[in-house]
């Protein structure tokens, strides 16, 4: 017994120093914590006992065991349940696609469009499914594991070892249990050979950032994790990272995404299109002297259209225009129409119903992928350019969101306004009828209760469902893709917003930070002033030129002079790579992450935008290609690398090709 009680008090002690030399932050709270201790400022629940040859934690409450049964052969069993198949214990950070040669030939060969994440991925796709799946579907190892739930941690040596893995991502809500398994696991052996990080009783904020960290560590290991829960109850666990997952940067705006938006924001800049300077906060104008109503397409805006009938020239209307139709139905016009998606098909059935002259006396505030057929519906000046994600127009900066609610909030902020009222913006579905959009909304959907909130996890942002908090409600149902926006919402509201602003939320969905929850009865109409529509239209017109740009000046024009040299030294670095020869997967994987780190500039040096295309690129791309390369009994190896690297560099050089054409044309 005093053999263990040793063993336990010294492995206790090198932990605190791996601890101090490797995770500071997790150090100083454990030293915190024993002051607690010390201090009577908090009661322990747990106590650690050696028992029949093994240990086990009691509660002190309840006089029962956490293990109650053998730690060491709970924990070997624990581990016996996770093997090497793709199947079982799977966590996917990578969505898997099943595509026949033929759907993967056609989009091989198809035009990029905005909503087609598979343009330059899918030959790599099809290629990793015809030899991952007609193998036994067995991996040689999972680089990357999950630990839901520690225990004593007594596990955790064995799943690695088992695993072949070389990065941890290691997760306790309770802080007590934590600390006792400094004790019975030594972490730093567990570090031998592998990186650990750990998420320790974590709020949700760091909790995303940990595990974040954790996906960024060798990403192109990423195509299937394997994780181990100490208990059975570990779905909500999993659905939580998932969304973590999904807020990704690259699943957000996949690569195909930032590179139209750096083929397209070019056009409208060149043919001087009028382009709006959002690098600085207005004051003084309109929008801080006249109330603001946003109406987007939420459920709510059917729900409060007589309010708005009743009210809105008392608003300046600021609506998105996948709402124009609903607002058409009632007679109902407003002042600035906002749009920011790129799809050309999707944007068409926006306008189906609306009379051509609806538009007339608008204003439009577009973002700068809009498509052409979408600008040339409209006169020259009644458009307004706004860059995303782009910075080709100098000086000007750009703004860049998920999705047009939040976007349009963002940019109200940006324009100074003072009194804004959102409704629309529910970014959650109808609590009732779980109903994504209002009415006229071409893209509503319609869920059942029976077929979302219990649902297993997924990797689609449009169709995962989770509770969130309401904005007059406890919570409400929301899709993963509005869960992501609610997030980006509220760093608007962190960034953007001051005291001097009063943001008012009327709409029964989620609850945004930043905005106060107001039902529209509530708001006093009649303290405010009758519009004069003629006339807010001159004085917005007026307020959008003088803070805005309409030529193609010759600092913009160096901007793409400079991004086209760029561009063509990563074609040069393109064509050596096609020189490298390997017969070995592991020289080969080595090869394509140099080839990944020569054309991103993650160091960020050249500021290059072909190059954050191809971080995002290769962030898809290389975990496919690192997975083919995972298969056990995987044929003929120098054949399979010569066979996949043909069809990467035909993919690199397709996305080379398209964007140096395309500003070579704009600088004709």
């Amino acid at each position: 017994m005093e053999n263990f009680e040793s063993m336990a008090i010294n492995t206790f002690q090198n932990n605190i120093q791996y601890f101090e030399k490797n995770h500071p932050d997790l150090h100083r709270r454990i030293l915190a914590y024993e002051a607690a201790l010390e201090l009577q400022q908090y009661t322990e629940r747990y106590s650690l006992e050696y028992l029949d040859g093994y240990f086990d934690v009691k509660d002190l409450s309840t006089e029962t065991y956490l293990y109650n049964t053998d730690s060491n052969q709970y924990s070997s069993a624990l581990v016996d349940t996770v093997g090497l198949k793709r199947t079982g214990h799977i966590f996917e950070a990578l969505s898997h696609i099943q595509l026949d040669q033929t759907s993967a030939n056609i989009i091989d060969v198809s035009q990029l469009t905005f909503h087609n994440t598979l343009w330059a991925t899918a030959k790599i796709i099809r290629y990793n499914q015809d030899y991952t799946q007609q193998t036994n579907n067995t991996m040689n190892n999972v680089s990357k594991i999950i630990v839901l739930g520690l225990g004593l941690g007594l596990h955790l040596q064995n799943f690695k070892e088992k695993m072949g893995a070389q990065v941890l991502f290691i997760q306790e809500d309770d802080f007590e249990l934590f600390k006792l398994s400094l004790f019975t696991c030594d972490y730093a052996q567990l570090a031998t050979n592998a990186t650990l990080y750990f998420s320790i009783m974590e709020e949700t904020t760091q909790y995303r950032h940990s595990f974040i960290s954790f996906l960024d560590e060798a990403f192109n290991h990423n195509s299937y994790l394997k994780y181990i829960p100490f208990f059975g109850n570990y779905e909500t666990k999993t659905k939580e990272l998932q969304q973590f997952v999904l807020s990704q940067n690259h699943i957000m705006y996949p690569y195909n995404a930032f590179l139209l938006r750096y083929l397209n924001a070019p056009r409208y800049l060149v043919q001087e299109y009028a382009f709006i300077d959002v690098s600085k906060r207005r004051t003084n104008n309109i929008f801080s002297q006249k109330p603001v109503l946003i109406i987007a397409s939420g459920p709510s805006t059917d729900k409060n259209m007589q309010w708005i009938k009743a009210n809105h020239h008392r608003f300046i209307i600021v609506s998105m225009l996948s709402t124009c139709r609903l607002l058409q139905k009632h007679d109902i016009k407003p002042d600035i129409v906002m749009h920011i998606d790129p799809g050309i098909a999707e944007t068409d059935t926006l306008f189906s119903g609306l009379g051509e002259d609806y538009f007339d006396d608008m204003l439009l505030l577009f973002a700068s992928n809009v498509d052409t057929n979408t600008v040339s519906r409209f006169k020259r000046e009644q458009l307004f350019f706004i860059e995303q994600s782009t910075q080709y127009k100098k000086n000007f900066s750009s703004l860049t969101a998920p999705s047009v609610g939040e976007y349009t909030y963002a940019l109200l902020l940006v324009f100074g306004v003072k009194e804004l009222y959102l409704l629309g913006i529910d970014l959650a579905l109808d609590a009732d009828s779980l109903q994504s959009h209002s009415g006229d909304h071409p893209f509503a959907v319609q869920g059942t209760k029976d077929e979302t909130l219990e649902s297993s996890p997924s990797l689609s942002i449009n169709e995962d469902l989770i509770t969130v908090k309401g904005n007059f409600r406890e919570t409400i149902p929301t899709l993963a893709a509005y869960n992501i926006s609610i997030n980006e919402f509220s760093n608007f509201s962190k960034t953007l917003l001051t005291d001097n602003e009063n943001i008012y939320n009327l709409s029964d969905g989620a609850y945004l930070h930043g905005a106060t929850p107001a039902s529209s009865e509530s708001i006093n109409t009649s303290t405010l002033d009758v519009l004069d529509k003629s006339t807010i239209y001159t004085e917005l017109h007026n307020f959008f030129v003088s803070i805005s740009n309409a030529e193609f000046r010759d600092d913009d024009k160096k901007i793409l002079v400079y991004q086209l040299k760029e561009a063509k030294k990563l074609r040069k670095i393109i064509k050596n790579y096609t020189r490298t020869q390997h017969t070995q997967s592991g020289e080969y994987l080595t090869e394509v992450g140099n080839l990944l780190f020569a054309l991103s500039d993650m160091q960020g040096k050249s500021k290059s935008d072909l190059s954050e295309v191809f971080y995002y690129y290769f962030k898809i791309s290389y975990c496919y290609i690192t997975d083919l390369f995972n298969t056990q009994d995987l044929p003929n190896i120098p054949d399979r690398i010569q066979e996949i690297n043909t069809i990467l560099i035909n993919q690199i050089e397709k996305i080379s090709s398209i964007y140096i054409e395309s500003l070579e044309e704009y600088l004709e």
